[in-house]
């Protein structure tokens, strides 16, 4: 063992090693999933189990911040309502495949262990390789085989989609859906930028140059405006007065101007994509596509919602499961979509008042807790990963944090403050 590691605790080794998965997660992902038929998230849930035990039996005070005690409350609350609402069968699998559980599981293991320089600077050099491994492979699925480094659950989905539809997974559809890229690749990259522009590097602009490629080429419009969001960090690290200002406009208009021609002498149809996925022009236009899409659980929420306003119906599954089916929604869905398109409605229709309230409580704590950091440490990376998440939750539905940009993201946050203090910690 490594000298610099010597005097490490078991426990922080331990948790060390589940961070460090994560990182990896895609290609430790397609081992699990090829070798041992067994989802990447699962197994890290169970390994998250072991760790909290490991940490409880050698009797470590746990640091349990506003942001993790509230998140915990909303576990509890789903968890209860699986039981009483749902009926739904606890058994093991229902734990290890529960990933709220395992998102308060990262949270506790994240907040109580401490991130060694060396550990962070290694993490860090990894995250910018896979960012170019992640690149690399998207645009071989573009040009080359759409299904190249796919998980084989989503071939026909990908195989059937046409030209502008197809959204390329890149690396991550072995750790996710083919959107998990939205949540994996683009928090990470804003760690990264937020790194080049705190200590004035010009090499940031091959990160926007990658990003913008990737966010185009996947052709989900979330993970666009989860890319937009990042060139917000320009002015926050560079300051705002009108010359800057128009300077940056400039710059970004000469930036999507080149992007533009770039990518049709390179063969792709740019044109079709923007038509045919962005503004939808095949189906009427945007009006009458995807917002349409999201009209449309504005419409069912508000004929579902007031039947259960409290306690709420439950996560009952859409389309995707025989059991637990929610027979109302599937009528009124009538194959437009697959559940309620915007996550803060599903949110208050599986949970009811109590429980969207709870949850919208999480979210401004742990916004206040990231903004709070980037404040004291000029250190914006985390923050703006937990701003992609409350962006992406206007037109997906994701409760849970138990993704791998988003974890990195809260890792390098507790790096960045664990010796300064953003408020008083509680403890058990």
């Amino acid at each position: 063992m490594s000298k610099d590691y010597k005097n490490i605790p078991l426990p922080t080794l331990y948790n060390y090693g589940i961070i460090f998965s994560f990182v990896l997660a895609p290609f430790i992902g397609f081992i699990t999933r090829t070798v041992f038929d067994f989802y990447f998230n699962y197994g890290m849930i169970m390994l998250c189990c072991l760790s909290f035990y490991f940490m409880f039996m050698n009797k470590l005070k746990f640091r349990i911040p506003p942001y993790v005690i509230v998140f915990l409350i909303f576990v509890f609350y789903t968890v209860l309502s699986d039981i009483i609402i749902v009926n739904r069968k606890i058994d093991i699998k229902y734990f290890y495949s529960n990933y709220l559980i395992g998102s308060i599981l990262i949270l506790l293991i994240i907040e109580n262990t401490k991130i060694s320089k060396k550990f962070f600077d290694v993490l860090f050099i990894i995250n910018h390789i896979i960012l170019f491994i992640a690149f690399v492979v998207i645009i071989i699925q573009q040009f080359g085989d759409r299904l190249f480094f796919v998980n084989p659950e989503f071939h026909q989905i990908l195989a059937e989609r046409s030209y502008s539809n197809a959204r390329l997974p890149s690396i991550y559809s072995w750790i996710g859906s083919t959107s998990a890229l939205g949540l994996c690749f683009f928090p990470i990259l804003g760690l990264a930028i937020s790194h080049h522009l705190k200590n004035k590097y010009k090499g940031v602009f091959y990160l926007y140059l990658i990003g913008i490629v990737v966010a185009f080429i996947s052709k989900s419009r979330f993970i666009m405006l989860n890319y937009i969001l990042l060139f917000i960090l320009i002015p926050i690290y560079r300051g705002i007065s009108f010359k800057l200002v128009l300077r940056y406009i400039t710059i970004f208009v000469i930036f999507l101007f080149v992007s533009y021609r770039g990518s049709k002498l390179i063969g792709l149809d740019t044109d079709r994509i923007i038509n045919e996925r962005i503004l939808e022009t095949n189906k009427g236009g945007i009006l009458s596509g995807s917002a349409s899409t999201r009209l449309l659980a504005f419409d069912i929420f508000n004929r579902l919602y007031f039947k259960t306003p409290i306690f709420g119906k439950g996560y009952l599954h859409s389309t995707w499961r025989e059991e637990n089916r929610d027979i109302e929604l599937i009528r009124l869905l009538r194959g437009r979509s697959s559940h309620i398109h915007v996550g803060y409605l599903s949110l208050f229709y599986y949970y009811g008042l109590i429980g969207g309230i709870i949850f919208l409580i999480f979210l401004f704590f742990i916004t206040k807790e990231t903004y709070t950091g980037a404040r004291l440490t000029i250190y914006w990376g985390p923050f703006f990963a937990i701003l992609q998440f409350l962006v992406t939750n206007l037109t997906g539905t994701y409760l849970n944090i138990f993704s791998m940009g988003i974890v990195i993201a809260l890792v390098y946050h507790k790096y960045y403050t664990q010796d300064i203090s953003l408020a008083e910690p509680q403890s058990t």
